[in-house]
């Protein structure tokens, strides 16, 4: 239980501080609400560094900035929201709970401390509570981008996968939806079967900038069930193009071994032999590159050299 917990601050403390920065990048800002905008702006700023102090253990300085988003009425949600993490993170799960009680009975409509509330309580593994909150906090008309992101991640963690789909799709509507926000709307609409929508989705999460390796490859294997092998085959050289040092990741392994599969669908098999012949390199270990190397060889009539591939899969896993 505490692994889970740790392990799931750190994802969400990440996610909160990158939806964070990205609203602070992001703000619109009216023609009459320009000092008000700029207020906004300082206070996310403020959250944003609060959040990255709380991240790094300084919790001083933590409390230092939810001190000031707190002199602030207009700060006194994320004030609390801030808070209300750094009680969870030193395991003082019903402080958290009773804080934002308090500051509900005056906000009883704010998506942002419902979110907070909800995931609390799945701290506390209280899932009907926790689900209640998610609900109502995606009824709720100030539902920022930010929230709707949470609570779709929430949603997905009880597998409540058309619940979060419905709620993703709301977000997405909106003017500005996150990479992260696209990239988890990707993820239930893939486990829904929907390939098209989740290829969209995570098209969209691409196109802003949100260059994972990890989603290069979902996507390679989302078009992989699709049976689109050109596409494939593109994912592949786009992970290989936009991410850093690509060579060094299993991940572009994968998309190697899928690129070299579609390869053989298309029956061009010396592309193939390339791509898995690079997948080894990176991930020595793994029995299927050689498998499907065997089978590119032997459609070649390199018949020796298939069945050295096939023994050395074998060596690996006696399965083969």
């Amino acid at each position: 239980m505490a692994n889970f917990i740790k392990s799931k601050f750190a994802g969400l403390f990440e996610a909160a501080l990158i939806i964070a920065i990205l609203s602070c990048a992001n703000i619109n800002i009216d023609t009459n609400s320009a000092a008000y905008a700029a207020k906004s702006s300082s206070l996310e700023m403020n959250f944003a560094q609060g959040q990255l102090a709380l991240n790094n253990n300084q919790i001083d300085k933590c409390k230092q900035y939810i001190a000031i988003l707190k002199t602030e009425n207009a700060g006194a949600i994320q004030g609390t929201v801030l808070e209300a993490r750094l009680l969870s993170k030193q395991g003082h799960f019903k402080e958290a709970i009773a804080l934002l009680n308090q500051t509900l009975k005056s906000n009883a409509n704010s998506a942002t401390l419902l979110t907070q509330r909800a995931q609390v309580y799945g701290y506390l593994d209280d899932e009907k509570q926790s689900c209640a909150d998610y609900y109502a906090a995606s009824k709720c008309s100030n539902m920022s981008v930010a929230d709707c992101s949470i609570i779709v991640e929430g949603l997905k963690d009880y597998d409540k996968w058309e619940d979060a789909l419905a709620v993703a799709q709301i977000g997405m509507k909106a003017k500005s939806p996150t990479p992260s926000l696209c990239s988890n709307a990707a993820d239930v609409a893939r486990r829904l079967n929907k390939l098209d929508l989740a290829e969209q989705y995570i098209e969209k999460a691409l196109s802003m900038g949100f260059a994972k390796a990890s989603l290069f490859q979902e996507l390679a294997s989302i078009h992989k069930v699709m049976k689109k092998w050109p596409a494939v085959i593109s994912d592949c050289k786009r992970l290989k193009q936009q991410v850093p040092n690509a060579d060094g990741h299993l991940t572009y392994a994968r998309c190697l071994e899928m690129s070299g599969e579609a390869h053989i669908e298309l029956k061009q098999y010396e592309e193939a032999i390339a791509d898995l012949t690079v997948a080894r390199k990176i991930s020595p270990l793994k029995a299927t590159v050689l498998k499907t190397r065997a089978i590119a060889y032997t459609k070649l009539g390199k018949n020796v050299l298939a069945q050295k591939d096939l023994a050395e899969a074998k060596q690996i896993d006696n399965s083969f």
